[in-house]
């Protein structure tokens, strides 16, 4: 897990807790990426960016030196919103334009697909009989 996921995904949860002590539904999650930094050591990294349910795009920034000074960038800014919230809880909340608005169709496709791995499938002996 990125750092990118756990914070909404820790703030989603602490809000889940809260709501399910005050007998409230938990809110759907809507949670969508921009991308991914990965490191190269201290020289170099990439900002590969993505589609909001965190598939790659061939899109990226940075390669060596470039790409290190991103990822510096993301820590830092991900360390500053850890210290916002902290001090001011409930600051941080996921942009709109940020989050994946097809979610929750795509899982209730899901749920209302048939279970592949559970459809019990009647054979027949060679003599007709089941």
């Amino acid at each position: 897990m990125s750092c990118q996921a756990a914070g909404p995904l820790g703030a989603h949860a602490a809000d889940t807790v809260l709501n399910r002590i005050g007998g409230e539904p938990a809110a759907p999650v809507s949670i969508g990426f921009l991308g991914q930094c990965i490191s190269l050591g201290r020289g170099g990294g990439i900002f590969q960016f993505s589609r909001r349910d965190d598939t790659a795009i061939s899109f990226y920034l940075g390669s060596g030196k470039l790409g290190a000074k991103i990822k510096e960038f993301v820590c830092w800014g991900t360390v500053k919103q850890l210290m916002y919230e902290a001090n001011k809880p409930g600051w941080f909340s996921m942009p709109a334009w940020a989050t994946d608005r097809k979610r929750q169709q795509l899982l209730q496709a899901k749920r209302d697909a048939p279970d592949l791995h559970r459809t019990e499938i009647a054979y027949s002996s060679p003599g007709g009989t089941s």
